[in-house]
């Protein structure tokens, strides 16, 4: 069974072989070894051998008849025997190299973000006579890498007016390219278009539909593809596997597995990390082990999967003896196994360990892995030694997006905006375009700084590139105009996309607030729930805050009491907004209860805030029982306001018995 699936795959390749052999590179000439691929697609990479054990049994008869002589090693293959005939196809060969190089040109735009200007050198390689099919591979490969849109559409719009048709292979890139970049529409359309979709063009519809979300609908074209008798492959499973898990259904997820034993792949490492995900996810994290230790440890995802459980499920300690038990005996150290357990030290705060493994993935000569360099910065950033993330950035010799984005961020979360301004200057000089991210944490910085200049020009940037703009990137600008003092740029930006989620009207509730326009505020507070939406922990503490500057304490009441029927924990802003409103409205006593009634022990700013009320509304005892409190918690604090507080309450306190100062 396996094997038939794999045959399949194999014969489609084959296909694609026969139907434009020049975009194969003929390495029979050359190769040293049976192991070497007698072709070798241009583009894609993919292998194909002559005399492979999963060739369809036709191949060699269409060989044969076609007798395709060996070419030069580079050259794309030849068919027939005339001498001529070959000398031409080198001469296309030659422009082909020509194109080679162009194509890398491209690569390098798209690993640089230049996506507009990719684009346009497409344009240019269709007049220089680069064959459509090589340009239409070209995209697709690239916008797997980037998962950028525009790619995946170009590419298909290309195919389309070229006539190419809808070809099974490039059919199925074509669906897995608008999955990665979350156009599942697109990929569905494709999929309609293919007239006998093949394994492969099944499998990229499964994990489109994962990589979307979809995780029903996965499990629904499972059972189509049953239904059909569509046989399947070991690529098959991963997706489904991966629905099971993110929808929880333990009981779906036990029948795929028996499906799994039937067809003998329940030795896959593959499918085995999935088990692993799916079991823990479900709850079961005895049986992701039992599924761990019944594996043989051949391959080091398994090993991954299961610190990475281990992690997500605040089982640190385990995450990491487990990597000590294995590291350097069944597994050889990679870049997976350290981006992994660096996940754990990050997570628990562990520097000691973070450096021990630092030291590891210098022996191992792996530092300069952008993966692994980009999870050092991270550690080391959430283990507060700024300093030591920026002298593994300045080491890289080759500086991505991620690695800017990650060093800037983390200079703001550290209260160093100006350095991460002069960070995003350094990178675009190195040629690197911003992303989303990097918009984001940069508009933080202009926030922070008040500098409503830069963040003006970051806008007019991110619309010039044509830069994703996610709700996070207009949460940002909403709070950087509204910081910066201009309500009505930030109001602008509102206003402009239609599916604005609970992040945004957050960011639009908290500008209204700077700019003491508290009905505003409310107003945005009940319009977000008009649309469906639930607040989250911000809009609530921004609709208290309004109810405490106005005293509406009716409002501000229900608004505290809702929040635990969200299930939302009362935070500290939420129990000082509720002082505030009681205190203000002359409540002493509700204010003191609120205070009394804190799960954690009473801020010094509460007792502060309810002994202002105090002394605004002349109650003495209460004020009295303020300043004990605030002895007992900070007696030098309280001797400071003992000191400077002209009030009775302090003559109240002095006339207080000992034992009673000491409850």
């Amino acid at each position: 069974m396996l094997n038939k699936g794999k045959v399949e795959v194999v014969e489609e390749l084959w296909n694609d072989f026969f139907a434009d052999p020049t975009d194969w590179l003929d390495n029979r000439s050359t190769k040293r070894s049976t192991n070497s691929p007698d072709f070798v697609h241009a583009s894609t990479k993919e292998a194909l051998w002559i005399d492979g054990r999963l060739n369809p049994p036709w191949i060699q008869g269409k060989l044969t008849e076609l007798a395709a002589p060996p070419s030069e090693r580079g050259k794309r293959v030849v068919f027939g025997s005339n001498h001529t005939n070959i000398e031409i196809k080198k001469s296309n060969c030659a422009r082909s190299i020509g194109n080679a190089e162009l194509l890398a040109d491209l690569q390098d735009l798209c690993k640089r973000g230049h996506v507009n200007e990719f684009l346009h050198a497409v344009e240019d390689l269709k007049f220089q006579g680069c064959r459509i099919k090589t340009i239409i591979t070209s995209l697709l490969q690239f916008c797997i890498c980037s998962k950028d849109l525009r790619l995946a559409e170009a590419a298909d719009k290309l195919a389309e007016n070229s006539g190419l048709g809808p070809h099974a292979f490039l059919g199925s890139r074509l669906i897995e390219a608008f999955g990665i970049c979350g156009s599942l529409s697109s990929a569905c359309k494709v999929f309609r278009r293919i007239p006998r979709p093949t394994l492969v063009s099944w499998n990229a519809l499964l994990a489109a539909h994962v990589k979307c979300q979809q995780y029903e609908k996965t499990l629904q074209i499972y059972r189509s593809m049953c239904q059909q008798s569509v046989t399947v492959n070991e690529y098959t499973f991963v997706p489904v596997l991966k629905a099971c898990s993110n929808l929880r259904v333990l009981s779906v997820g036990q029948i795929i597995y028996c499906h799994i034993v039937d067809m003998g792949l329940w030795f896959d490492a593959n499918i085995g990390s999935c088990l692993i995900h799916m079991y823990a996810n479900c709850g079961t994290l005895v049986d992701a082990q039992r599924v761990f230790e019944k594996l043989p440890m051949g391959s080091s995802l398994l090993l991954i999967a299961m610190i990475d459980i281990y992690v997500e499920h605040d089982h640190i300690e385990e995450a990491l003896e487990l990597f000590e038990t294995h590291y350097n005996h069944e597994i050889q150290p990679n870049v997976g196994l350290f981006v992994s357990i660096l996940k754990g030290c990050s997570i628990s705060g562990d520097l000691c360990r973070g450096r021990y493994i630092h030291a590891e993935i210098i022996l191992n000569a792996l530092e300069s892995d952008t993966y692994v360099a980009t999870s050092l910065i991270d550690h080391y950033i959430k283990c507060e030694q700024l300093e030591d993330a920026h002298d593994i950035y300045r080491s890289l010799s080759r500086k991505d997006v991620v690695t800017c984005s990650l060093m800037i961020a983390g200079f703001i979360q550290h209260g160093y905006p100006q350095e991460s301004i002069q960070l995003l200057e350094q990178m675009q000089q190195l040629g690197l375009h911003p992303n989303h991210v990097t918009f984001a944490s940069i508009l933080q910085a202009c926030a922070n700084l008040g500098a409503w200049d830069l963040g003006h020009i970051m806008h007019a940037n991110m619309i010039e590139s044509g830069s994703q703009i996610d709700s996070y990137v207009i949460s940002g600008l909403v709070d950087m105009y509204g910081k910066c003092g201009s309500l009505e740029d930030a109001h602008s930006v509102f206003c402009k996309p239609s599916n604005r989620n609970v992040v945004i009207w957050s960011s639009m509730m908290t500008s209204y607030l700077m700019h003491e326009d508290y009905m505003a505020a409310l107003q945005c507070f009940v319009a977000m729930q008009n649309e469906g939406l639930k607040p989250d922990h911000v809009a609530f503490t921004s609709a208290i805050s309004v109810c405490n500057q106005q005293g509406l304490v009716y409002e501000g009441c229900q608004h505290f009491e809702r929040l635990e029927g969200y299930r939302y924990t009362w935070m500290l802003e939420h129990y000082a907004n509720m002082i505030g409103l009681f205190g203000r409205a002359g409540c002493l006593v509700e204010a003191e209860a609120i205070i009394q009634s804190m799960p954690l022990l009473a801020t010094i700013e509460g007792w502060l805030t309810l002994l202002g009320s105090c002394k605004m509304y002349g109650n003495n005892y209460l004020a009295s029982k303020c300043l004990q409190n605030l002895m007992l918690s900070d007696p030098v604090l309280a001797s400071q306001y003992l000191n400077i507080l002209s009030y009775k309450a302090v003559d109240d306190l002095n006339d207080m018995p000992l034992s009673e100062l000491s409850q």
